[in-house]
Order: structure tokens, then C-alpha cells, then sequence
């Protein structure tokens, strides 16, 4: 198994736990800050429910309210339902004092009618149909003090056929009646009241008219979030209202309501689907709900808030928010976030080579003053700067250089010994060739002395 050595695994050691933990760091941070965005969103779509639910109550209630203002006296002007130019002159004084565009009118089993509605800022008009008209009903423009000045339009209509009278007349109390296109293609609500006489005969049905566009009007101009959307719909998921706009169409030559699946809008399509898919029928929802569910690549947060009343207002408000509206202000302080952490990380790391340089470069130092020793080089000159630091790197050169000595000096030693006994050796080589050479003469002699 192949080593590593100290010089690449020092900073290995040191710098990886600081990337490591820049690198948890920065994810839990993300995680964090998703989840706070998530949150975020909750509190946002829930407080702005809240708000919404009850403006919107708060219009509703505007036909309750006109109604309330009737007293004893005023009451008394509608004793005789069938002076239809009295009721129009209190319908239009009901008009003046009213704070949103009420239409409030009446018709009788006879197919009378009379209403009058604010048309415009100032432009009030009236709605007439009595023996007179026949089966049409006029329309008059009124001027300042409520009298007529000049017909509009005349139509065929009947106040029996249209949903306001139906409803009231089946429920056979006050109630809102079933959302409608009035004549003139406007969405209309209305609150209704069924009068009948002493045998508990039915009279005619007192109407008080809302058209829906304002609700549509209110869900445009609240300030949900940057590219948000809202919508209002029934349980049956039939539109009621759009921050998009009203939810009407014409098709073969009628106006008609829009469903949720049918909106050209796709996001309002696709979170219709995403609802029914995790929240079931609409009918089951009873309470706020919170969904996230992804849309063109992006997460979109949405919540489901009912809106219901004691007249027989059951419907649901929804609010779609995209993620990328809490992005931007969350990406930045993120991107300051990590730029923070790899900063830091950097510094670290140099910290971290910076360390292991102070560690190693000595430990090189005495390996090279090692290797000296190894070539019989006794200079310790390289340790002069690391045997000053007073840490264990400083404590070892200084050993090191006390065991150079040492070692000097036994080298030193040991080379005049090796001198020493090389004289003697070359000493002793001399004496023996010189008694070699007397002992050859020796024999020599002998030998001449032989052959005498």
C-alpha cells in the first residue's frame, strides 16, 4: 500500500474539516432557508386569507346593511308594493346613500319590475316594467334629484324567469341567490328577500343586487406578492372572481361562467388539478389548506381559505404564490452567505498551508542536515534558525545538533585510531620484510657453504 507523505497529508488534514464543514454549512443553510421560505409563505397566504375573507364579507354585508337602514317610516313607503314609482324613488334614494354600486330592485308575481342602479361614478339609472311597458322593460337615465330624463334601451325581460326570483321564491327566505349574468353581461349576486302578504301569499322578491366584478377588482389590487394570484370559486368549481379578471366568456352568442378547468389561464388549470389531486372534491375542504406542487419548473405555494356566511355564501378562496417571489431577497442574502463561508474556507486553507509550511519546512531542514551527516558533512549551519524556535520542532533541532556533535567527534575519534592503526600496520609490514630479507641471506650462506 502506497504512503503519503507528511508534506501532502498535512495540509490534506488541515484544510479538509474546513471544507468539510463550509460545505455543511452552506447546505444547511439552504435546507434553513427553505424551510423558512416555506413558512414564510404559510404566514403570508394565511394572513392575506384572513384579510381577503373578510373584505369580502365586508362587501357582502353592503345589501344587509342598506336593508338595515329601513325603519319604521321607510317601511311604511313599501306598504303598497304596487306603486312601483314610489319604490323607485326610494330604490333611488337607497342608491345615493349606498357606498358600492347596490342595484337594488323589486318584482311581483305579476312580472312588474322596478330597480335602480348606479351605472357610473354620477350616472344613475332606472329600470322600469309595469302594464305599460308590456313585456319590455325600459331603462331611463335619472338625473340629480332621481327623475327621469331620457330612455336608454328597452328588452324583453321577465323578473320571474331570472335566477334572483327563482331562488328566493323556492327558498322561501332571505338568501343569497344563485351567481348570475344579468342582461347587461354583468356577474351579479343577490341578496333577496321574499315578501308576502298576511295569508303568506308571495308577493314579489326584494332584491339587492352585487355585481361580482368588484370582487375581481379587490383580488387585482391586493398586494398578495410580486407575480401572485387569486381566485375565488364555488364549491361546484364554477369561478367566481379572478385577480386575473372577471371569469366570463361568450360563447354561441351568450355570456356565460367560466369553471376552474375550463379558465385559459394554466396556472389557475393547474392548480385546480393539484387540489383535487391532494385535497379531494372541493366540497370536502373545511378548512385553511396549504399545498406546494411544481408549475413551468418553479414551486408554487398555495392555500385554500373558506368563505362562508350565515345567508348561505359557501365558497373558497385561493392564492397561488410562486417561490421565485421569495427568492430574490433570500438568494442574496444566500449568496452573501456562502460568499461569507468560502471566504472564511479560504482563509482557512491558508491558514492551514501556512501551518503546515511553519511544521514542515524545519522537519526539512534537519532531514537535510541528516542527509549532510549521511555524506560525512558535519554542518549543522541549516539548524541555526530552526533550534532558536522554543517549541518541540526547536527542542529536536537542538538535539539533533547536540547528537551531530556526538557523532562528529566519534567520527573524529575513530578516523585517528583507523590512523593510528594504519602506522602501526604499515610499522610492523616493515619489520617483517626486513627479517624476511636477513633470512633469505641466511640461507644463501648456507647454501655457498655447501657446495665447498
Amino acid at each position: 500500500m502506497p504512503s503519503i507523505s507528511i508534506r501532502q497529508a498535512l495540509p490534506i488534514l488541515i484544510i479538509t474539516p474546513f471544507l468539510i464543514a463550509t460545505g455543511i454549512t452552506a447546505a444547511i443553510q439552504l435546507e434553513g432557508n427553505r424551510r423558512v421560505m416555506t413558512d414564510f409563505a404559510k404566514q403570508l397566504t394565511n394572513r392575506a386569507g384572513q384579510q381577503i375573507d373578510n373584505r369580502i364579507l365586508s362587501y357582502l354585508q353592503r345589501p344587509q346593511v342598506v336593508n338595515q337602514t329601513l325603519n319604521n317610516s321607510d317601511r311604511s313607503s313599501l306598504a303598497s308594493l304596487s306603486n312601483l314609482s314610489r319604490l323607485e324613488d326610494f330604490f333611488w334614494q337607497q342608491t345615493q346613500d349606498a357606498s358600492s354600486l347596490i342595484y337594488p330592485s323589486y318584482g311581483d308575481e305579476q312580472g312588474n319590475f322596478v330597480g335602480v342602479e348606479m351605472i357610473a361614478k354620477e350616472e344613475i339609472a332606472a329600470y322600469i316594467k309595469d302594464a305599460s311597458t308590456g313585456t319590455k322593460r325600459d331603462v331611463y337615465r335619472l338625473d340629480k334629484q332621481g327623475n327621469r330624463t331620457e330612455k336608454i334601451e328597452s328588452i324583453d325581460y321577465d323578473p320571474r324567469t331570472r335566477p334572483w326570483y327563482i331562488g328566493a321564491k323556492e327558498s322561501g327566505k332571505a338568501a343569497w341567490s344563485p351567481i348570475y349574468v344579468s342582461k347587461s353581461g354583468v356577474m351579479m349576486i343577490a341578496a333577496t328577500t321574499p315578501i308576502y302578504n298576511t295569508a303568506q301569499q308571495l308577493q314579489g322578491v326584494l332584491a339587492y343586487n352585487l355585481p361580482l366584478s368588484e370582487l375581481s377588482d379587490l383580488l387585482r389590487t391586493t398586494n398578495l406578492s410580486r407575480t401572485g394570484q387569486m381566485f375565488v370559486l364555488e364549491r361546484d368549481g364554477t369561478l367566481v372572481a379572478t385577480s386575473s379578471g372577471v371569469p366570463i366568456v361568450e360563447r354561441d352568442g351568450k355570456l356565460q361562467r367560466l369553471s376552474i378547468s375550463q379558465s385559459d389561464n394554466p396556472l389557475i388549470k393547474t392548480t385546480s388539478q393539484e387540489l383535487s389531486k391532494r385535497l379531494g372534491e372541493f366540497q370536502q375542504v373545511k378548512s385553511s389548506q396549504f399545498i406546494e406542487f411544481e408549475f413551468n419548473g418553479q414551486t408554487q405555494f398555495a392555500e385554500v381559505e373558506p368563505i362562508q356566511d350565515e345567508r348561505g355564501i359557501d365558497w373558497l378562496l385561493v392564492m397561488v404564490v410562486p417561490e421565485s417571489d421569495f427568492m430574490g431577497s433570500i438568494e442574496a442574502n444566500t449568496r452573501s452567505s456562502l460568499m461569507i463561508a468560502f471566504a472564511l474556507a479560504g482563509l482557512a486553507s491558508l491558514l492551514g498551508l501556512t501551518t503546515a509550511r511553519w511544521i514542515i519546512r524545519p522537519i526539512e531542514k534537519i532531514i537535510q542536515t541528516a542527509q549532510d551527516i549521511e555524506a560525512q558533512r558535519f554542518d549543522t549551519q541549516r539548524l541555526e534558525e530552526v533550534k532558536t524556535r522554543s517549541d518541540e520542532i526547536g527542542q529536536l533541532a537542538r538535539v539533533f545538533e547536540q547528537m551531530t556533535d556526538i557523532v562528529y567527534a566519534r567520527e573524529r575519534q575513530l578516523q585517528t585510531q583507523l590512523k593510528d592503526l594504519q602506522n602501526q600496520s604499515n610499522q610492523a609490514q616493515g619489520e617483517a620484510t626486513e627479517e624476511q630479507y636477513f633470512q633469505q641471506l641466511l640461507e644463501r650462506a648456507k647454501a655457498v657453504r655447501g657446495a665447498k
